[in-house]
């Protein structure tokens, strides 16, 4: 293992980028946990939908802070994202059912990590 900290006890650069790669593989890694537990239709993960009901818009976007404005996303599902301010936002409060795939790659292909889906 590596020093992460310098002679004056601080974090060094090397470090911080250390440390700041493996947060950013243990929250990709997290993400992609989540979007497996709902593809495997794991009972816990979401209750039964009832055939007969219509089922309504239930999956939600949400843009964070670690948005650099690269668009992917809007080029991507101008449905639910624009750009505001050199940032990505969420244009509606639930996404519709037919722009769900979309949102859901655009959420797995940003370059950032800053595009949370979730059911509800």
């Amino acid at each position: 293992m590596t020093k992460a900290t310098g002679t004056d006890g601080n974090l060094s650069r090397r470090g911080f980028l250390i440390a700041a790669g493996a947060a950013a593989l243990a929250l990709g890694g997290l993400r992609h946990v989540h979007e497996a537990r709902r593809t495997t239709g794991n009972p816990a993960a979401r209750p039964p939908a009832d055939p007969e009901t219509p089922s309504p818009a239930r999956l939600r976007a949400q843009v964070t802070d670690a948005c650099f404005g690269c668009g992917l996303c809007v080029r991507l599902c101008p449905e639910v994202f624009a750009m505001d301010g050199g940032r990505a936002r969420t244009i509606v409060p639930t996404v519709p059912p037919d722009a769900e795939e979309r949102c859901r790659e655009a959420a797995d292909r940003c370059p950032a990590g800053a595009i949370l889906i979730a059911d509800g």
